[in-house]
């Protein structure tokens, strides 16, 4: 990986690394260095991990505050503004499914894990598949697990988004193509939030995508 933003984190000068963050051109002559997907992705991980930086504080408490409150409790009684507000603030990814959720574009779904099980096995998922699968999308609808803590919820949306944003924008890739976008994106909201990642590293991630999907 190149680029001033890479060099300043490798190299530790924090303040040189944010002041070329804050710069839209900065990030833009970055991400244009990206040869693969690969290389796409840890860049974006480089923004996330300077932008966490940047919102460590009043925000990190902001929404470990907020999944404090709902620890323990179903988030189906979760109203949208929560979520949207909860979203909002983190990554631009986030940021841009809140709006589409504020707007009514994508549209969340919260079943108990009957009713989630016997229509992902509907839509022709075997009872095994359906079993292990946490959340899903269908066009621009996306459903989710009465079952699941908030914390986990949040970043679930965050990649089922990713998934209905590339459905309204017919973002034409492979499968693993597609699950690369919402698990990095999901990713990132996971490291701004301080929440707590489910892969450590890029490389674990992306062996997780090619074994599974």
């Amino acid at each position: 990986m190149s680029g001033e933003l890479t060099v300043a984190l490798k190299k530790g000068i924090r303040k040189k690394a944010k002041k070329a963050l804050r710069e839209k051109s900065a990030i833009e002559r970055l991400r244009k260095k990206a040869k693969n997907i690969e290389e796409a992705l840890e860049i974006e991980e480089v923004i996330a991990v300077l932008k966490k930086t940047e919102t460590d504080g009043a925000s990190i408490v902001k929404f470990k505050n907020f999944t404090k409150k709902w620890k323990g409790k179903s988030i189906k009684t979760l109203t949208k503004k929560e979520i949207v507000n909860n979203l909002r603030g983190y990554t631009e990814q986030a940021n841009r499914i809140a709006k589409l959720i504020e707007d009514n574009r994508i549209i969340i779904k919260i079943l108990d894990n009957t009713d989630f099980e016997e229509l992902l096995i509907k839509y022709g998922d075997t009872a095994e598949e359906a079993k292990a699968t946490a959340a899903f999308n269908i066009g621009v609808k996306n459903y989710f697990r009465t079952s699941t803590n908030v914390s986990e919820f949040m970043s679930e949306i965050v990649h089922e988004g990713t998934h209905t944003l590339d459905n309204i924008n017919k973002f034409k890739a492979t499968i693993i193509q597609e699950e690369k976008r919402a698990f990095f994106q999901e990713r990132s909201f996971q490291i701004a939030t301080g929440m707590g990642q489910d892969f450590e590293t890029i490389e674990e991630l992306l062996n997780f995508i090619i074994t599974n999907y």
